[in-house]
């Protein structure tokens, strides 16, 4: 897992924290949601979309592969798992990003 997404953040805020991230722009979306969730879906839906779009291809592979080898599966799986999260439009960046826009914007 992403080390942003193995912080535990329960005892109190920390920027490194995943759940942080994901809480703040909740708590402020709820605030001015109409004008809000417009900023929100301009960053987060294209990573929805790619995400969407690469399942079946990688489901696929997958499915292929894991009838042959299952240990095969695994390791073409556990990459695209763990990178997913830290790529530069990753959930907790995109959340940060978002973050900082709403604070500007509104």
């Amino acid at each position: 897992m992403p080390a942003s997404y193995m912080v535990d953040g329960r005892a109190g805020y920390s920027r490194d924290c995943a759940w942080w991230a994901f809480r703040k722009v909740s708590q402020m979306a709820t605030l001015y949601w109409q004008p809000m969730s417009q900023s929100i879906a301009r960053v987060w839906s294209p990573i929805e979309e790619k995400a969407f779009a690469d399942q079946a291809k990688v489901e696929e592979e997958a499915l292929g592969l894991y009838k042959q080898n299952p240990a095969k599966a695994r390791e073409l799986l556990t990459p695209i798992a763990s990178r997913w999260p830290r790529m530069p439009s990753s959930p907790t960046g995109s959340w940060k990003r978002i973050s900082g826009e709403l604070h500007s914007d509104f």
